[in-house]
């Protein structure tokens, strides 16, 4: 009984025992669970935050970082906005499509590789020794598909993306990209080249001119050799957070059908220099290429004064005005220079007789020189008697000024052009000497020019068959009626061109249709072949009359001239100068 209790009391005590060990473990398990939970949490939550599956419609700043690193690299170009959205799935998509690219240029170059080994010649065995013998067909090693890049194309950023891109930008090299080039590779050098302020076009993708001065302006600014070309080097400073950023994007190369601004800026530019003569339109068109092209000779001239031909002057004589239209001889005029339909020789530069040859594209550079370094004003007192390029530049400017029309831009300063001078001296209140002088040069190529006033503005209405003659008023606008002629414009068949002219004149004296076989008295030119002119005869003869065009006049008659009284047209023929602003509505 004695051990029975004894035993009793031994399992009694070893029960206790346990249950206080275990007591004491709960306890330790309690106190572990209640000490360590947040920091665990937080450990997985972090873990969570550094790696994380981006696709469409996350948002966080974990999708504004992955943007940021985007943008860096060149294959985003929307904003940044911490939401996954379309833009974002694009960028991805192109990120996950270069790689693929990536990825099959170093299985190209592991295959290259494993050829060449392939390809190297059996070293021949030692005399004496046998060479193994080929193995058997049955024993060759069973052939295994070829590699194929591991990144799929899906737009989703996911973990293996994230940690490549968030890598060294240099370990993204494909290849080296130069004019000409396309593709991804080019796209991302051109949208970095935006970013940084160097580039003002679209990243399509095509390496052409613009993004190649572009590139050649990053490559200055960061101290690199100026090739236009995105080797390995380039691309490691381009896609770094070194790379420095442009003070203004290069100037976008100019040609036939650009249009924009920068046109506009440039033909305005263009036509106060005196290199073009037609309109400032915004659109770069042959009439641009034109004066583009007479700019590039005269600075090919300034850039090489050495072959700069001597100031020469050359002996005046009476010139003679023959009316194109007709072939008839005509009177001289006392403006010679200026009279629209005179026919005047070719000129030719300075540079055109050195073999330059202008290419009538603005490059960046010319832009620059242009637009923003300035080219000199002033070379040398022009006077009656001088020839030449800087001539011809003056007679440009004076024509878009309305001193002068257009066929007295030959070249050579006559008579004609001497007048046009004195006329822009009296506008702007100086002595009228006729001499174009530092003074008269400096104002004459500025903004500050003040164009011709005509004594007179004509005006023709279609649908009343009138011709209007307008004064100016005291602010230099045509407000003052002086004369309302009846006429007789074109049918409804060949009906009279609307539109403002001014490149206008006197003709003939006497005008011949040989189309129609008649005549008419006191041509002046409007457009081309269209003028004023009086009623229809025969015969160079006032008798021969032919009385029909008199009758008819108030309605419409003519193949498309604006037909007159005679005394009508001998007003307009006596009057208005050269250069008339003509107005057909």
């Amino acid at each position: 009984m004695v051990l029975d209790m004894k035993k009793t009391a031994v399992w009694l005590l070893t029960i206790l025992i346990l249950l206080a060990a275990m007591a004491a473990g709960a306890e330790e398990t309690n106190r572990t669970i209640e000490e360590t939970p947040s920091e665990t949490v937080q450990a997985a939550e972090t873990a969570v935050e550094e790696a994380v599956e981006l696709a469409m419609y996350s948002r966080g700043d974990q999708v504004k970082d992955l943007q940021k690193r985007l943008y860096a690299l060149g294959f985003l170009s929307g904003s940044i906005d911490g939401i996954y959205g379309n833009n974002t799935y694009l960028a991805v998509k192109e990120a996950e499509e270069y790689l693929r690219l990536l990825e099959q240029r170093r299985i190209d170059e592991a295959a290259e590789a494993a050829m060449a080994a392939l390809t190297t010649p059996a070293p021949t065995a030692p005399e004496g020794v046998t060479a193994a013998a080929a193995p058997d067909e049955t024993q060759l090693p069973v052939a295994t598909p070829a590699p194929t890049p591991a990144t799929v194309a899906d737009g989703v950023a996911d973990l293996a993306l994230q940690e490549i891109l968030f890598g060294e930008a240099d370990d993204l090299y494909l290849c080296d990209v130069s004019l000409g080039g396309s593709g991804l590779a080019a796209k991302r050098v051109q949208r970095r080249l935006i970013v940084l302020n160097y580039l003002n076009d679209a990243a399509d993708g095509v390496f052409g001119v613009n993004s190649q001065t572009a590139l050649a302006a990053f490559q200055v600014a960061n101290e690199l050799d100026e090739t236009g070309v995105a080797d390995r080097e380039t691309q490691k400073r381009l896609f770094s957070n070194e790379a420095k950023a442009g003070k203004k994007p290069v100037y976008n190369q100019l040609v036939l059908g650009s249009s924009g601004d920068i046109v506009l800026q440039v033909q305005r530019q263009l036509i106060i220099l005196g290199f073009m003569t037609d309109s400032a339109s915004g659109v770069y068109d042959k009439s641009t290429q034109s004066g583009v092209m007479a700019l590039e000779k005269y600075l090919y001239v300034i850039d090489h004064p050495e072959l700069k031909p001597k100031k020469t002057s050359v002996p005046q004589t009476t010139a003679e005005i023959i009316d194109s239209a007709s072939g008839v001889e005509a009177m001289a005029a006392a403006d010679p220079e200026s009279n629209p339909y005179e026919e005047q020789p070719e000129t030719v530069s300075a540079a055109d007789s050195l073999g330059f040859v202008a290419s009538g594209v603005m490059s960046d550079a010319l832009q620059r020189r242009f637009l923003e370094d300035g080219i000199p004003v002033y070379s040398d007192v022009l006077r009656k008697g001088d020839s030449g390029d800087d001539v011809v530049r003056l007679q440009r400017r004076l024509y878009t000024l309305g001193y002068l029309t257009k066929s007295g831009v030959d070249g050579l300063y006559g008579s004609g052009t001497e007048s046009a001078i004195k006329k822009f001296q009296e506008r702007n209140r100086m002595e009228q000497t006729g001499i174009s002088d530092q003074v008269v040069q400096y104002t004459l190529f500025s903004t500050d020019a003040v164009k011709s006033i005509k004594p007179y503005q004509i005006k023709v209405s279609l649908s009343d068959q009138k011709v209007y003659v307008y004064a100016p008023d005291a602010y230099d606008n045509y407000t003052i009626l002086k004369k309302t002629f009846t006429c007789s414009t074109g049918t409804n068949a060949n009906p009279t061109p609307k539109g403002t002219f001014s490149n206008t004149g006197r003709g003939a004296r006497w005008h011949y249709f040989k189309k129609f076989d008649c005549w008419a008295q006191y041509a002046w030119y409007i457009d081309g072949d269209i003028m004023f002119h009086s009623v229809l005869y025969d015969q160079q003869d006032e008798s021969t009359l032919r009385n029909a065009s008199v009758w008819a006049l108030g309605s419409k008659a003519s193949h498309g001239c604006v037909r007159l009284s005679v005394k009508d047209a001998k007003w307009i023929w006596d009057n208005c100068s050269s250069g008339t602003t003509v107005v057909v509505y």
